[in-house]
């Protein structure tokens, strides 16, 4: 009663398509992560329209 003996090579598969599924996950999680980090921080098209900053800056010193 479950003493049976699991052959070396089927755990090898076990452990290789867990290994495999982890990395991918974990691929899939940080390239979101960076896509989040890029669209919070680089991504000018979400900015609003209108006066440049400088522009702005440049008037107020004037």
């Amino acid at each position: 009663m479950g003493t049976e003996k699991v052959p070396r090579n089927e755990k090898k598969k076990v452990y290789k398509t867990i290994f495999f599924t982890i990395g991918v996950v974990a691929l899939l999680f940080v390239g979101l992560l960076g896509y989040g980090v890029y669209w919070a921080f680089f991504d000018m098209n979400r900015l609003p329209t209108g006066e440049y900053l400088t522009e702005e800056v440049l008037l107020m010193v004037r």
